[in-house]
């Protein structure tokens, strides 16, 4: 299980007091009285290298105490779980969200709530950071509130001719624009793109995007976006299968499947410890985009990729902004305007129009009314459109008529006026 999958608990700031309580065999006492204490965590080789580093600092300013790291990059909950059951558990460390519960209720977890008035760092985390599983009842602090970007190369974006994803919320990317992007920067072996005939989806060289499918904290933004949750205010009813909920993890699927510009079981499994980091897949250019979360920053700096990170885009699907070329308006009159003759009961001829210029997205429609001589009852009938010469006569009587010019659907004057 990789970080991304866990929340920790415990930090340093507290290790002499949970160190000193926690865990039921792995501490112990050194030479000359000192304290040894295990540190069990997971992370990359960058975060293996900083925690050591950290923990070097913490011995230099409590010399009576050692702390021996366990570092444990796979299968962490595997094993994390086979310590407690053998009674060798860790003194300090990362536990998962999903055990942590558990553990503390079956007593394998110290109670930080007495600890929070005699150690105030402690005490000093946001409100949401606290493990609490019952009144005065706390079995750990999460170390980091951790949020989800949308971490991109920026050579493959120049490369595809892309201004890079926004970093501000308000402009983020829709989720159409994101599909239509990540075909941009999906291609094969052979240079196609996923929409171009002969792309080749089973020689993928580098993918658009990539979103993890069972990492739920990778999708969880995009439900929120889309006014989904995982469940109701009062937690007793689950919304994942609401239509907004099956509408993100439809779009998800697409990526896949539909568009083909995400990678899938088989190709760049979507989680799991035998994919390579979010800096290795973006400066190898084997993904050009990567929903991951922030603490992929330790890595991208020390891996010196030109990466960049932008916010996540938005599920609900709305159409993208016009393209960079002004449309102009559209002026009134036949040409562009009236399309359908139509005939209402028996006492009026009704015509109706419609823009339809290519170079105008207006869309503005209305219709005229003129009075006729009743008719004998009888089957409706389409009547024939009117002459040219009547047209024209029209037409710059409509032309003449500030409101109508202005596309108005409705006119102050009478028909025969206008």
């Amino acid at each position: 299980m990789r970080r991304r999958d866990l929340f920790r608990m415990g930090g340093l700031a507290a290790l002499g007091a949970a160190g000193a309580a926690c865990g039921s065999g792995g501490g112990g006492t050194g030479a000359a009285g000192s304290t040894e204490l295990q540190f069990m965590y997971w992370g990359s080789t960058f975060e293996k290298a900083a925690i050591e580093k950290m923990l070097k600092a913490f011995e230099q300013k409590n010399p009576d105490i050692k702390v021996k790291p366990v570092f444990t990059p796979d299968e962490y909950d595997v094993k994390l779980n086979s310590l407690v059951a053998g009674g060798r558990t860790p003194d300090v460390g990362y536990v998962p969200m999903s055990m942590s519960f558990r553990l503390a209720e079956q007593g394998n977890l110290v109670n930080l709530h007495p600890y929070l008035q005699k150690y105030p760092q402690l005490a000093g985390y946001l409100p949401d950071a606290y493990l609490w599983y019952g009144q005065d009842k706390l079995h750990g602090v999460s170390t980091a509130n951790e949020i989800e970007l949308l971490w991109y190369s920026k050579s493959a974006i120049a490369a595809a001719g892309l201004a890079p994803p926004p970093a501000v919320a308000a402009s983020a990317w829709s989720w159409d624009q994101l599909v239509e992007n990540a075909y941009k920067l999906t291609v094969d072996q052979n240079g196609k793109h996923p929409d171009e005939s002969g792309f080749d989806p089973g020689q993928v060289r580098q993918f658009g995007i990539s979103i993890s499918l069972t990492y739920a904290a990778a999708w969880y933004g995009f439900l929120r976006s889309n006014g989904a949750d995982f469940a109701d205010e009062a937690g007793r009813k689950c919304l994942l299968d609401t239509p907004e909920s099956v509408q993100v993890f439809q779009n998800l699927q697409d990526l896949v499947y539909k568009h083909r510009v995400a990678p899938g079981p088989g190709q760049l499994a979507a989680t799991g410890d035998d994919v390579p980091g979010t800096n290795i897949l973006l400066k190898t250019k084997r993904v050009a985009m990567v929903v991951d979360g922030h603490w992929a920053l330790l890595d991208m700096n020390e891996s010196r990729s030109t990466t960049a990170s932008a916010c996540c885009p938005s599920t609900a699907s709305r159409s993208p902004p016009p393209r960079s070329r002004a449309r102009p308006r559209c002026s009134p009159g036949p040409s562009t305007w009236r399309r359908r003759w139509s005939c209402s009961p028996s006492t009026s001829t009704r015509a109706t129009w419609t823009c339809t210029s290519r170079d105008c997205g207006c869309r503005r429609s209305g219709s005229t009314t003129r009075t006729r001589r009743p008719s004998t009852p009888g089957p409706r009938t389409t009547p024939t459109r009117p002459s040219s010469a009547r047209r024209s006569s029209t037409t710059a009587a409509t032309t003449a008529c500030p409101t109508c010019a202005t596309g108005s659907r409705t006119c102050p004057r009478s028909p025969a006026t206008c």
